[in-house]
């Protein structure tokens, strides 16, 4: 049986806004939830309850503050399938989940650890004022259990296609993120949403961050293919709103958005 649940992770209370049960031709039980960061909060109230040997097809979208957020569940390990509803090449499982505003990763859990436990975010002050939900096997009593994992091992280069040829493009646009502007081939510019494509043409862009933090890119209209991940090499792996990382690089062609 697969059981859908919708919880608004926002200010105030948690709620359920549907739940439905559909039959899966499936050994498996699945529960699907999908939940919405905002607010600097990811669930006060309600818990996702689940069965040992449950799997749960979770669905998350940054859709707030802060500007980055690193999820972990002690005790699970989330087998990433998709990233901004593009199926990955190689869904590969991980111990964090690192979403920026904007993205959406899918995500499925085996649930093979009974306790109870608490799925948040990674920073103490987060977690406590809000950024997390309580995971509750049945007949699991007590306060939720948290304990940090041993690495965050999250990168977009895990889901890679294992042939990582890169093609050569037809023209290679040099970005550069400082503070609050854009250097684009070496002109300060203040956004990227003027950037234009001609068709036929493979437009590979380079994008560096020389900030202190996270940022994200995002180009309306258009989706992008990673190609290069802090020099790996990568392909397959299609984004609508990219992570890039503080002082890092991150290659990508640009395609349609259609």
């Amino acid at each position: 049986m697969k059981r859908r649940r919708f919880l608004q992770l926002a200010a105030g209370t948690a709620a359920a806004a549907a739940m439905r049960t559909t039959a899966l031709a499936s050994l498996h039980h699945e529960q699907e939830v999908f939940l919405t960061i905002r607010d600097r909060m990811l669930d006060a109230g309600d818990a996702i309850r689940v069965g040992a040997g449950e799997r749960v097809r979770f669905h998350f979208v940054h859709a707030g503050v802060p500007d980055e957020v690193h999820l972990h569940l002690p005790g699970h390990r989330f087998h990433v399938v998709a990233l901004d509803r593009n199926p990955v090449p190689t869904p590969t499982a991980v111990e964090v989940l690192s979403l920026a505003r904007g993205e959406r990763i899918e995500a499925i859990v085996e649930m093979n650890n009974p306790a109870h436990w608490t799925l948040g975010s990674l920073n103490d002050d987060e977690r406590k004022g809000g950024l997390s939900v309580r995971v509750v096997y049945p007949a699991r009593n007590g306060p939720a259990l948290w304990r940090p994992p041993a690495v965050v091992d999250w990168s977009y280069a895990r889901f890679s296609a294992t042939n990582r040829a890169i093609p050569p493009a037809d023209q290679t646009i040099e970005m550069l993120l400082e503070k609050r502007h854009w250097v684009i081939d070496g002109q300060s510019q203040k956004d990227i949403d003027h950037l234009s494509f001609r068709p036929g043409r493979r437009y590979r862009l380079r994008m560096m961050n020389a900030t202190d933090r996270a940022q994200t890119v995002r180009l309306p209209g258009y989706k992008l293919q990673l190609t290069r991940v802090n020099q790996i090499p990568v392909s397959g792996i299609i984004k609508d709103t990219i992570r890039l990382e503080r002082y890092n690089v991150i290659e990508a062609d640009v395609l349609s958005g259609s």
